[in-house]
């Protein structure tokens, strides 16, 4: 599954990020947060909370207008059988209004 979790970790002085995960589905809501943040890490971060996403079985494509602080294009599924390796394609182009 791949889960978008909009943060605050930067504090007052750092804008909101959006992080991306590819973890299996955590079915109670209440624990998405500290499993993610105990179980997997992030491939992307950015600042585009808009992002197009479209998977298609191990490979994952976004494409987004923003500011990418962090991107790996592989990452791993975790699942109870194990790992699967997933590949992650990105089209990113620069925030609107950068020279």
């Amino acid at each position: 599954m791949l889960y978008v979790v909009l943060s605050d970790a930067g504090g007052a002085t750092v804008p909101y990020t959006w992080r991306y995960y590819v973890h299996s589905r955590i079915d109670d809501s209440a624990k998405v947060l500290d499993v993610l943040r105990d179980e997997a890490e992030a491939f992307l971060v950015t600042r585009d909370g808009k992002a197009q996403v479209e998977v298609q079985g191990t490979t994952v494509k976004i494409t987004l207008n923003g500011a990418v602080y962090s991107f790996r294009n592989q990452t791993l599924f975790r699942h109870a059988g194990g790992y699967t390796p997933v590949n992650i394609w990105l089209a990113a182009s620069p925030p609107s209004g950068s020279p």
